[in-house]
């Protein structure tokens, strides 16, 4: 999957999407220092740092050429190759908010990436997906992708049995820029409430 990646790493042109907007003023209110696992090209620092954000930001992805792209978008910030299936070298409670913003769908066990996230988690951590969350037994892939859709129930009961309460879970319709379609997109705030 990673070489799946690296195909897109010469994205032309950032985006900026009401999901997109919504987590950057999560993240100016609430936040000194931000990880983000699957960063991308490197887009989210970028708009935060224009909107103003003077706070300690790691991104990191485990495709090499996304990486790149995100260190020529954002020279200035500090970039990791990292494997979000893996331990996460990263000290305890080291972020106050940790992203995933459409990455974590590509995992079908998630919990154990979701684990790790909330070790290196002070306060906060936001998900994204590109469908909602659905009410049938198991978790699946979704038919012709590489992504799964994930159990409502089993997903709410397992963050709320690893000490995390989700304090919002909204639905957002989105414009993908590039190619001009309508999808659905899930944001999913998680607060740390025990370690």
């Amino acid at each position: 999957m990673k070489n799946h990646w690296d195909s897109f790493n010469k994205l032309d042109k950032f985006y900026d999407v009401d999901s997109l907007r919504l987590i950057r003023k999560f993240i100016i209110e609430n936040a000194i220092s931000v990880f983000e696992g699957a960063c991308g090209n490197g887009y989210l620092i970028y708009s935060l740092r224009k909107d103003g954000y003077k706070g300690k930001y790691l991104g990191s992805d485990f495709s090499d050429g996304m990486l790149k792209n995100s260190k020529e978008n954002n020279p200035d910030e500090d970039f990791v190759e990292i494997d979000l299936t893996q331990k996460i070298n990263l000290s305890d409670n080291s972020f106050d908010v940790t992203v995933v913003d459409d990455g974590i769908y590509y995992i079908l066990d998630y919990q154990p990436v979701i684990e790790e996230l909330k070790r290196i988690t002070k306060k906060y951590i936001i998900l994204t997906y590109e469908s909602d969350f659905y009410d049938g037994k198991d978790d699946f892939v979704i038919p012709g992708g590489t992504s799964y859709k994930y159990n409502k129930d089993k997903f709410y009961n397992f963050v709320d049995n690893i000490g995390l309460k989700i304090i919002k879970h909204s639905l957002m319709n989105e414009v993908d820029t590039n190619n001009l379609k309508t999808y659905q997109k899930v944001i999913v705030i998680l607060e740390k409430i025990w370690p």
